[in-house]
């Protein structure tokens, strides 16, 4: 499989100007930065490639807390995200990573079937 576009990018008027994810960068990723994740498997040509495309949104301890305390029915659909993209789909996040989707880095094969989805086994 090749890479078919960045794996990821900022969010919102930064989407498309560039992206901090290249070899060689020194960009830092920080708390309160927003990201778009590409997660691409493009096989080739003649084949289309699938993909899949989340936002997120870094989060440090004290962040974290801010929206645990202040915000707490945000916090629960946070947290059920994160266990799902952990427990579930077998992908490994920081605490630090803070999913925006329901459908996080989920991709339905032949989006026929959207009670099927593929894991990490």
């Amino acid at each position: 499989f090749g890479i078919g576009l960045n794996p990821g990018h900022l969010t919102h008027t930064e989407e498309w100007t560039n992206s901090i994810f290249f070899q060689g960068s020194t960009h830092q990723i920080k708390s309160g930065m927003a990201l778009q994740c590409d997660i691409i498997a493009f096989p080739g040509e003649p084949f289309g490639g699938v993909h899949v495309e989340d936002g997120l949104f870094i989060a440090d301890a004290a962040t974290r807390e801010i929206i645990q305390t202040q915000y707490p029915n945000s916090w629960k659909r946070i947290e059920k995200r994160r266990r799902i993209m952990k427990e579930i789909l077998g992908i490994h996040i920081a605490d630090e990573v803070m999913p925006t989707s329901d459908i996080q880095a989920m991709l339905f094969p032949y989006m026929g079937n959207t009670n099927l989805v593929l894991t990490k086994i």
